[in-house]
């Protein structure tokens, strides 16, 4: 009777087993119907993109055609050094000389067109024929006239080491410098050299020592600042370059 009776109170599986089985079912329909959403939304993804690849292929051999032009287009523009870019007034020798001096000058890439000039420097200036343009274009890329053999020249590295960025902007620094060279190259007489560098690379003496230009990071350092050793430099760097006189350059 015992084991009988345990046997009768066994449940049946069956009704169960047809529920996992549903389940399992159900599982698997949803999977299959989002795994075809998955395929068609692949298929239009992947005709679209097919669609568009020609316009972007066209678009990515235009980019690097520009890219590989800009180069070719900046070394016409940058491939001569500014000593060997001499003026037509100007003799090649005595260029050159210039242009290294005004490297080995702090005040060539710490004072730019801001500084302007008092009334006095203009009429010293003009006594000399000299004109000083102080306009420049805003937009101009001056780093794009820089090119490996002028990094390469040790003094003019060691200058930009010194000045960038603790006191000018790498920008700024070549701005300058390749603003005073074209000041410099309009002159017509070794004699005006002095003059002109005692207005542009000196500073200013009707504005306080501490004052702070437009363009410089923090004020002048003193070997710019203090105008007795200034002067005292510009004479010893220009000493031998005006032994030629009155000559033309």
């Amino acid at each position: 009777m015992s084991l009988g009776g345990a046997a009768e109170q066994q449940p049946a599986p069956a009704k169960e087993n047809n529920d996992v089985a549903d389940t399992i079912n159900k599982g698997l329909s949803s999977a299959w119907g989002w795994f075809n959403k998955a395929k068609e939304a692949v298929k239009e993804t992947g005709t679209k993109l097919a669609a568009e690849l020609p316009d972007k292929m066209d678009k990515a051999l235009e980019t690097l055609k520009a890219m590989e032009d800009k180069p070719k287009e900046e070394k016409t523009t940058s491939s001569v050094c500014p000593w060997d870019d001499t003026p037509a007034t100007w003799q090649q020798g005595d260029w050159e000389k210039l242009v290294k001096a005004l490297v080995a000058d702090e005040g060539t890439f710490l004072l730019g067109p801001d500084r302007g000039m008092t009334q006095v420097e203009s009429r010293t200036l003009r006594k000399h024929s000299i004109t000083v343009d102080f306009s420049i274009e805003k937009d101009e890329d001056y780093t794009a006239k820089v090119n490996r053999e002028m990094l390469g020249y040790e003094p003019l590295g060691n200058m930009r080491f010194k000045m960038v960025p603790k006191f000018v902007k790498e920008e700024i620094f070549w701005r300058n410098l390749f603003w005073k060279l074209r000041e410099f190259g309009r002159l017509e007489s070794t004699t005006s050299i002095r003059p002109l560098l005692m207005v542009l690379n000196v500073q200013r003496d009707d504005i306080p020592d501490d004052w702070k230009g437009t363009d410089l990071k923090r004020g002048l350092p003193e070997c710019v600042a203090d105008r007795e050793k200034r002067m005292e430099k510009i004479d010893a760097i220009l000493k031998v370059m005006e032994s030629s006189g009155e000559k033309k350059v």
